[in-house]
């Protein structure tokens, strides 16, 4: 009796201490948070994924070099010739290798010539090409301004490898599993949502690197007196002034005649009273000897 009560003891406790099955809640419960998870990524895209580790702080040895800074100026210049300035500038924005984005000109016969560009230039050569617009004439207005996005810049990338880095993950997951089709197309929706994610911060990481790369400089001109344009006469026009060409022409040689007969009408009558007089006194004489006869 004694023999059996000890069997039965070991066989009841090889049966509580053995191997158990897991706690349906505890399942439930992790299943619940898997699922929780997976929705909370479905709705909210910044949301990290499990293992990945978006909002690590930026390291704060990044050398001057790779700083990040965009930078912006506004410049108002007046000048005295419209046509010279236009043409200063688009030799200027060559010389230090940057390009128009975009050109506005405008003014008409009798009105204030203006014009506005928007000009991108490497930005190794921004403060030279500023000081060099600044000369073009009377600088009425000059603004800048610069945004650091080093912080930005880096975050975009470390969220770029952790998204391509999620991608990959999901991708082998998908080759590998053997389960249904309800599952398989909850991976390719998480899939999906991350490519779009990181094509947008692809995005805004290249925004980030042309700003950065290109400063941008707004440059206004205007001029200072308003524009006469040189006419192009017409054969009635050239015929008219040929004829008043002409006449003025003529009118200045008779002036020219009259002025030099006035100049020498003095000498002319001094002339003629000298060379006249002998016979005027032969004359005289010659009456008052016949008159003496008689």
């Amino acid at each position: 009796m004694l023999v059996r009560l000890l069997i039965f003891l070991c066989a009841f406790g090889i049966l509580g201490c053995g191997g158990a099955e897991p706690s349906p809640s505890k399942t439930a419960k992790s299943d619940s948070h898997g699922n929780s998870h997976q929705m909370a990524l479905a709705q909210n895209p910044d949301v990290p994924a499990v293992g990945e580790n978006d909002g690590a702080p930026l390291p704060v040895d990044v050398p001057p070099s790779n700083r990040k800074v965009i930078h912006h100026a506004s410049l108002s210049v007046d000048v005295d010739d419209f046509s010279e300035a236009t043409r200063k500038v688009e030799s200027l924005v060559g010389e230090h290798g940057g390009f128009i984005a975009d050109s506005q000109i405008g003014g008409s016969a009798g009105s204030i010539r203006r014009g506005t560009w928007t000009i991108r230039v490497p930005v190794d050569h921004y403060r030279e090409l500023v000081a060099a617009l600044t000369d073009l004439g009377e600088l009425k207005e000059q603004c800048e301004s610069s945004e650091e996005v080093t912080a930005e810049y880096f975050d975009l990338e470390a969220r770029v490898r952790n998204k391509q880095q999620e991608e990959q993950r999901l991708l082998k997951h998908l080759d590998e599993t053997t389960r249904q089709l309800p599952e398989i197309l909850t991976i390719e929706r998480e899939l999906s949502r991350v490519r779009s994610e990181v094509e947008r911060l692809q995005g805004r990481l290249k925004l980030l690197a042309d700003q950065t790369s290109l400063s941008t400089i707004d440059l206004t001109i205007k001029e200072t007196e308003p524009f006469v344009p040189a006419v192009i006469p017409t054969f009635a026009t050239r015929l008219e002034e040929t004829f008043h060409g002409s006449l003025e022409s003529l009118l200045g040689v008779i002036q020219g005649l009259t002025l030099i007969a006035a100049a020498m009408l003095p000498w002319l009558v001094t002339l003629f009273i000298v060379a006249g007089l002998p016979f005027v006194l032969s004359f005289v004489v010659r009456r008052w000897i016949g008159s003496s006869a008689h």
